[in-house]
């Protein structure tokens, strides 16, 4: 006679143990992911450009994020999960909150809206104090809907136009209202979302292509996905928090940091509160040569919580190498600084760019079998045994890289840039990506950054013969 097992039930009696399933992409999912996109499109330019705070969503861990989740979990969520754990959201829906406020936060401050509204601006406002510069752009000779869409006709006009000067005076002039300045902006909006879009699809792709080789063959760490994985994690039905936000020591944590930002904060105001500094100077120390040649960030440097707090995920290995080869790198400092032979900043620029290509050649070689598995399967049709991939097709993610690698190369080719160049730019920029992403996913450095880039690179190649001639003498041809 067979017995019946008993079904394990939670505390609150007959309600199951187990969440019940629903589909991640509900419409309550996508409502808060909204509302999620909106709380970072408005408070972070608010934060970062107003009051002038620490960065809000900046680098691959935003704190904004960060801060949203918790408050979800305390305020909403939890309570949900202790007494109504049949219409709380799922670990699925919280996902699809966190990506889509992941990908809202590539936009505002730090993100694009930070360098490519003035990139449209900024060279027509100082064109009205050198009139030489509306003369390059006269040879450029670039589409109209590249620039916003101006009221003059004549190139010298523009830098006159109402669009320009509220871009920097956050004032309307004359009959100018704010549908007329959507109107000038709507030309470049549509004609650079296809340079934007196709950089996207190619990225995207290129994601779907490495994610794999890095999280099934390499099983790097990826410290920060921890951390995002904790902050979707959901308790079980007659609990408030989850196991991660429930810990006493990440509370203390927490607390800690509050209490020494806070104090902070308070000083500025009232100095009477005590200030607790979170650096390091050592260049009172550092005096006499040999130590007075160490670069200055080693003998000066701030203490941020957030990055030692994600020490506590990486391998043993890489939080070594983070700290031991900045100090590694400084006998050569020292050794040429002795000799009266500091290196420029144009040297440390190249220097990085042998850096660069050195890592980006690793990472290709490292999954050079994956790579050609993956460019095999484009090409040929599938077979039964072929690998389906871990989120798409590996067929489907080449195609993508590639469609959108040549997008954005057609797209700078409309624009009068030689194929070469194109091919440059564009690949110079995947290279980037692929490196500073891989660097997070060793590290769990929240902001990643380089010295140098493509524009960099690209002047000894395609620069000015003789950028000593002044710009008037360009269009009249001595």
């Amino acid at each position: 006679m067979s017995q019946v097992t008993p079904q394990p039930t939670g505390p609150l009696g007959d309600l199951p143990l187990e969440m019940p399933t629903r589909h991640p992409v509900s419409g309550r999912a996508v409502l808060l992911g909204l509302l999620g996109v909106i709380y970072v499109s408005a408070l972070a330019p608010l934060n970062d450009y107003v009051m002038r705070n620490g960065v809000f969503i900046g680098g691959a861990l935003p704190v904004g994020v960060v801060l949203f989740f918790v408050l979800l979990h305390l305020l909403v969520n939890g309570p949900l999960c202790r007494y109504a754990p049949r219409v709380a959201f799922t670990r699925g829906e919280l996902v699809t909150v966190l990506v889509m406020m992941l990908v809202a936060c590539t936009i505002p401050t730090s993100g694009l809206m930070r360098f490519w509204p003035a990139t449209l601006m900024g060279p027509w406002y100082y064109a009205a104090e050198n009139p030489g510069y509306a003369d390059i752009f006269k040879l450029l000779d670039l589409p109209d809907w590249y620039w916003t869409s101006f009221g003059g006709d004549e190139l010298r006009d523009r830098s006159f136009d109402p669009v320009v000067r509220l871009f920097y005076s956050a004032r309307l002039e004359g009959d100018w209202t704010l549908w007329r300045v959507f109107r000038a902006w709507l030309p470049p909006l549509l004609g650079w979302g296809v340079f934007f879009g196709g950089m996207g699809l190619c990225l995207l792709g290129i994601s779907f292509i490495v994610g794999k080789q890095w999280i099934d063959n390499e099983r790097i760490a990826f410290p920060i996905a921890q951390v995002q994985s904790a902050l979707v994690q959901t308790p079980a039905p007659g609990r408030w928090l989850s196991e991660s936000l429930g810990c006493k020591v990440f509370w203390t944590g927490a607390g800690v940091v509050l209490v020494l930002r806070l104090m902070q904060g308070l000083n500025a105001y009232f100095p009477r509160f005590p200030l607790i500094e979170l650096i390091y100077n050592l260049r009172s120390i550092f005096i006499e040569p040999p130590l007075s040649y160490v670069e200055g960030h080693i003998t000066l440097q701030t203490f941020w919580p957030i990055v030692i707090a994600l020490t506590f995920f990486v391998s043993t290995r890489i939080s070594f190498s983070l700290w031991a080869f900045v100090l590694l790198v400084q006998p050569p400092f020292v050794l040429l600084e002795s000799h009266s032979a500091k290196p420029t900043a144009e040297n440390l620029k190249n220097v990085q760019l042998g850096a660069l290509l050195a890592f980006f050649a690793m990472i290709v070689w490292t999954g050079r079998q994956h790579y050609l598995a993956t460019l095999r399967l484009m090409f040929r049709r599938a077979r039964p045994s072929d690998d389906t991939g871990r989120f798409v097709h590996p067929r489907l993610a080449g195609w993508m890289a590639l469609a959108g690698f040549v997008v954005c190369c057609a797209w700078l080719m409309v624009l009068n840039m030689p194929w070469y160049g194109a091919l440059f730019l564009v690949g110079s920029l995947v290279m980037v990506w692929v490196v500073m992403a891989n660097v997070v996913a060793h590290s769990g450095m929240p902001v990643p950054t380089v010295i140098s880039g493509p524009r960099e690179w690209s002047l000894p190649l395609f620069g000015n013969p003789d950028p000593t001639r002044p710009a008037t003498n360009l269009t009249s041809g001595e």
